[in-house]
């Protein structure tokens, strides 16, 4: 039931996907991914369960694990919630071309999480990764998203999927 509530609770009768869909631009993800949601705000209760004292090992180690792995939501939707203020800006992009600005978004928000998810040994983080690069790249192929226009943001999606599922069967085989 949780994994409805994006939709079932839409802000001013609408969803998650059709608010993204009011700012276009490149990096936008595919409606589908907003599906999420409603798994994040389960945990997100879990969440402030913990902190109320619910679950809790007091140990400072135990606390410090929990903080580091906030950044898996903070860092993709930092990006996210940066291209979508940019776009409401009409920023130009230095006379940079909107794929090329995408390509750099795509390549940056990689490198922050495989650096993140190696550093912190973290598959959820690589798994994030996926799910949105996922997203951007069904969007790109879809008929009712981009069509192929960019095969630059298609070639990258594809390649930053791929170099992230070999970073995280590494990382498994590393742990076996």
């Amino acid at each position: 039931m949780s994994i409805h509530w994006a939709n079932a609770l839409p802000i001013n009768e609408l969803t998650t996907g059709q608010i993204s869909d009011f700012y276009p631009n490149l990096f936008a993800l595919a409606g589908w991914t907003f599906a999420i949601w409603g798994l994040i705000y389960m945990l997100l209760a879990g969440y402030t369960l913990y902190q109320l004292g619910v679950f809790q090992d007091n140990t400072d180690t135990a606390r410090g694990k929990l903080l580091n792995k906030i950044g898996i939501l903070f860092s993709i939707s930092s990006i996210a919630n940066a291209t979508v203020l940019l776009v409401s800006l009409n920023w130009q992009g230095f006379g940079l071309s909107e794929p090329t600005w995408a390509s750099i978004i795509i390549i940056l928000g990689f490198l922050i999480g495989a650096v993140t998810m190696l550093k912190n040994r973290d598959v959820a983080y690589g798994l994030v990764i996926v799910w949105a690069y996922a997203s951007i790249l069904s969007k790109h192929i879809s008929t009712d998203g981009f069509g192929g226009q960019y095969p630059l943001i298609i070639h990258n999606c594809l390649h930053w999927i791929a170099t992230s599922c070999r970073s995280l069967s590494f990382d498994f085989k590393k742990r076996e």
